[in-house]
């Protein structure tokens, strides 16, 4: 143990079950779990689509967003060093910044500027099986989730390539409307300040991205493989902590 003082985290008692181990996702509470299952694939989805516009009515009218970019390139070339300034320009990182200035300038106000920045940025292809997602707050006034994975900056002509990237994104959202749907149950949420953060992927996203995506040509109706079989064991113990022989039962 680092820490001999530290013997309790979230009321488990490090001396009796040692250290613990970490979750690919966590969820405060469950009744969040529909929410952030909806929200995720259909956020990231648009944004690397074509219709990235469409994201603007899911934030607030004056919502804020600031973006810090920490990426290096081993070999700088003149044409990646124009590909990753769609980022720098945008990037509110301080220690990196010779005019201060830009510190007010790159904190993004409200959905219209959202869009003009995020319609800036290059063509993106996230990797949605490399995500980790903490729900840290879910209830009726306030949701925050942190999402963590890895992206392609998708390369603009054949004779480039693809730029292996990885993101944290936090979205705080609040309650817009109320006793919305049928019943008057339902909640409109929107997105009222997000942080995104871009930087080098580990060892371990570089070898797991995109290993499991289908080719363009293959349906979903096509028959599954022994590959697509295996790759849905190794998720599936990713996130149940299981041993192999139990999750292929």
């Amino acid at each position: 143990m680092i820490n001999p003082h530290f013997v309790l985290q979230d009321n488990t008692d490090l001396k009796k079950e040692g250290s613990l181990t970490s979750q690919k996702n966590f969820l405060c509470d469950v009744r969040g779990y529909d929410f952030v299952d909806e929200f995720v694939p259909l956020y990231f989805k648009a944004f690397d689509s074509n219709e990235r516009q469409s994201l603007k009515e899911l934030y607030q009218r004056n919502a804020m967003l600031t973006v810090s970019f920490n990426y290096h390139i081993a070999q700088m070339t003149s044409q990646n060093f124009r590909r990753i300034s769609k980022y720098r320009e945008n990037s509110r990182n301080i220690l990196k910044m010779s005019d201060l200035s830009r510190a007010h300038t790159t904190i993004h106000l409200g959905s219209d500027q959202i869009m003009q920045t995020f319609l800036q940025l290059p063509s993106i292809r996230h990797d949605l099986l490399t995500f980790s997602t903490d729900t840290t707050i879910y209830n009726d006034k306030i949701i925050v989730i942190t999402i963590s994975g890895v992206f392609y900056d998708q390369a603009p002509s054949m004779m480039d390539n693809d730029i292996l990237m990885a993101f944290t994104r936090s979205f705080v959202l609040t309650p817009v409307e109320k006793h919305q749907g049928i019943l008057g149950r339902a909640i409109k949420y929107q997105i009222c300040n997000e942080q995104l953060s871009i930087y080098n992927p580990t060892a371990q996203q570089t070898k797991k991205a995109f290993k499991y995506f289908k080719t363009e040509g293959q349906n979903n109706d096509d028959e599954v493989t022994v590959a697509d079989k295996e790759a849905l064991i190794i998720m599936f113990q990713e996130v149940t902590n299981l041993k192999w022989v139990w999750c292929t039962r």
